[in-house]
């Protein structure tokens, strides 16, 4: 078994700003801003919108609108889901050749790590806490079951529940790239 530690999620070049930790401790890792994704609006933290908290924590910067590539695609309740789904993680490039050199497949794990600060609600809005550093920390996992080349099997080849992984709704900006994802099991 391998243990792949992959940083995901906003960072001082995408996004700009860390993740938020919310005051019940959830730590949720904001998707980075990609035109092979989806509108920030179109997902959920908790009970309130992907976008309403990134336009919060970059000050309007980002917000509603902004796409966001929700990768890797850990948790059920952030979009409208298909029967069946899984969590799934995507790779292109450079990336993924290094992954399938390495022999990555199933029964191997990725431990994702992004840039995370406490937030707390304030005046209608999330804002950072004052006074309370930013640090790195792990936030989620993945198993692998299957591996899937997204090139190989074309979009009408793929289990339905996978039709809304950004990187089956934008393959076409993959071609050529060694378009992979890595589904839970």
């Amino acid at each position: 078994m391998k243990i792949i530690i992959s940083r995901k999620g906003f960072d001082s070049s995408y996004g700009g700003v860390p993740s938020p930790i919310f005051p019940d401790g959830r730590i949720v890792s904001l998707p980075i801003p990609s035109q092979a994704g989806l509108p920030a609006s179109m997902a959920r933290v908790g009970e309130s919108s992907l976008g309403d908290v990134i336009a919060s924590l970059t000050d309007g910067r980002l917000g509603a609108d902004t796409m966001v590539h929700v990768d890797p695609d850990l948790e059920k309740s952030t979009l409208s889901r298909a029967s069946g789904w899984r969590s799934a993680f995507g790779q292109v490039g450079s990336a993924q050749s290094h992954l399938a050199n390495q022999g990555v497949g199933s029964g191997d794990i990725f431990l994702f790590f992004g840039w995370f600060r406490p937030v707390e609600w304030h005046q209608g809005r999330w804002r950072y806490v004052a006074g309370v550093a930013s640090f790195h920390s792990l936030f989620g996992w993945l198993r692998v079951a299957e591996v899937i080349k997204v090139e190989d099997k074309g979009r009408h080849d793929l289990p339905n529940w996978l039709a809304s992984h950004p990187h089956v709704t934008h393959a076409d900006q993959f071609v050529r790239k060694n378009n992979t994802i890595y589904v839970a099991g």
